[in-house]
């Protein structure tokens, strides 16, 4: 029986500890145990550069576990729930915890059986009511615009507990398939698991832009793509918006990496050729990452590395990394680029990705003027995700696609305006709107949008400059030409 515990301790720790010193003799203990085996498993996911140890302050654990810390500790290190990191120095280096795959699998637990309580117990439901009310949280705001356009996103979430447990588990089998061990499977879901009660129960630290690149976290931001689409706003006219689209800027850092090494030349002791030179590979620079083709695709081609992988070498190697597959990566910007190359070599280029992120990501995607066009948007919420956003909106919304593709073009033109380019945004739907058509008539969008889409297409690239557009399968052979301006049927594409 634990009718005297928290509901968030698990069944199998109860057990485990309940007839366990000194836990036999001071039951009420057990509570105290799952919040400190939490925390280190939170303090874990924070702190991976060290291998995942959390670091634990004697006082810390004394205050939360009484005298006799120390025996309790030790009972988790012998049944094997906690690993403990003996190399300290007492009031310089303290002592650290990390979870063992049982005391991963105890966390894991504890929280999908709180999760699933959530689902039908009243009572439970209740209680977190009145804490978010004693707490004030409905009642916090912040002066800056921004930071209470995102904090009244938070506190208007709604998360479809009930399928929950099927997502969880379609994310687990994958990657089982792809290999990955169970260790590593916990992990992600604890770290999900965490961000999901923190919504739910709306507990949420400051929000703050980061020093280092001006972003701003938050629990929702922390969720995958997959538990993203469980969730749901409320908005002031009572409407439930829906996740329906994601819009971000297509190769957000490689975009501005020309930008950043201009930037970075103006301290630098170059001569007047250097310069010009610089300024014109630049140019070219931008016109190649705002162009038609997604120039990743011609790396792919001039390197013989793999689409998908150039994706996420290109990024790794703007931050600063060496390794050989990401060789032929920087060979290419040096061959193409070589003035470029050779200032940004002159940089600290382990600060490149930050110094984009705070410079140019930052400043486009947390502008306030883009957040006071979100609010005339009406019933539509916009999920803040650092180079992009999901949209929320009511799935019966006559003008949805018009406010997907205003939230495109607004971002273009203060692109436009920040940085001297429009940027290429994304635009991809992730569920079907009722009674709306997935894709929409070329000739209305915007200059140089490229709209990826679910399932069979790949991209739709326009150019109303040029008076363009084509279309073009994911097989990466089958393209349409959309210049006479023939509108596509829902039918021709699965839902």
């Amino acid at each position: 029986m634990k009718a005297f515990t928290h509901s968030k301790i698990s069944s199998e720790l109860y057990a485990l500890l309940r007839k366990e010193s000194p836990f036999d003799a001071a039951p009420e203990a057990i509570c105290a145990v799952d919040y400190v085996l939490r925390e280190i498993d939170r303090l874990s996911h924070l702190n991976q550069r060290q291998a995942g140890w959390a670091f634990m302050d004697r006082k810390w654990l004394f205050n939360h576990l009484g005298k006799g810390y120390g025996d309790c500790m030790a009972t988790l290190d012998r049944l094997g729930l906690v690993e403990v990191n003996r190399h300290f120095i007492v009031g310089l280096y303290p002592r650290s915890y990390r979870l063992t795959l049982a005391g991963l699998q105890v966390v894991n637990d504890s929280y999908k059986e709180y999760l699933k309580a959530l689902t039908g117990d009243k009572a439970l439901k209740r209680s977190i009511q009145q804490s978010i009310s004693k707490r004030g949280v409905m009642h916090h705001s912040y002066s800056d615009p921004v930071l209470q356009y995102i904090y009244h996103g938070l506190t208007t979430t709604h998360f479809d507990l009930d399928k929950l447990p099927a997502v969880m588990l379609d994310i687990a089998t994958k990657r089982r398939a792809a290999g990955e061990s169970e260790g590593a499977i916990l992990n992600a879901e604890n770290a999900a698991m965490l961000s999901i009660t923190a919504l739910i129960e709306k507990r949420f630290g400051p929000l703050r832009y980061n020093e280092s690149d001006s972003r701003v976290w938050d629990n929702y931001i922390s969720l995958s793509s997959h538990y993203r689409g469980l969730v749901s706003y409320e908005s002031p006219n009572g409407y439930r918006l829906a996740r329906i689209a994601c819009v971000d800027i297509r190769a957000c850092h490689p975009t501005f990496l020309s930008s950043h090494v201009l930037k970075c030349g103006e301290s630098l002791a170059l001569t007047a050729k250097e310069r010009l030179t610089l300024l014109n590979e630049h140019r070219a620079w931008v016109e190649q990452f705002t162009g038609v083709e997604d120039p990743r695709r011609r790396i792919a081609r001039e390197t013989g590395v793999e689409y998908c992988k150039v994706k996420e070498l290109l990024n790794k190697s703007i931050n600063g990394y060496l390794g050989h597959d990401g060789k032929p990566i920087l060979a290419w910007i040096q061959r193409n680029y070589p003035t470029l190359f050779a200032v940004w070599q002159q940089t600290d280029i382990k600060t490149t990705g930050p110094a984009i992120s705070k410079l140019f990501e930052s400043k486009l995607t947390l502008h306030p003027e883009l957040y006071t066009y979100f609010d005339s948007l009406g019933d539509f919420k916009a999920g803040y995700e650092y180079d992009g956003f999901s949209l929320f909106l009511v799935p019966t919304d006559a003008a949805l696609s018009a406010k997907v593709e205003g939230v495109v073009s607004k971002m273009q033109a203060l692109s436009q305006r920040l940085f001297g380019f429009k940027v290429v945004m994304k635009a991809e739907y992730v569920s079907a709107p009722a009674n709306t058509s997935r894709t929409e008539d070329a000739t209305k969008s915007a200059p140089r949008l490229q709209a990826v889409l679910a399932n069979e297409i790949e991209t739709i690239s326009i150019d109303a400059n040029e008076r363009t557009a084509k279309l073009t399968l994911k097989d990466g052979k089958t393209t349409f030409d959309l210049t006479r301006r023939k509108r596509l049927e829902t039918s021709q594409l699965r839902p």
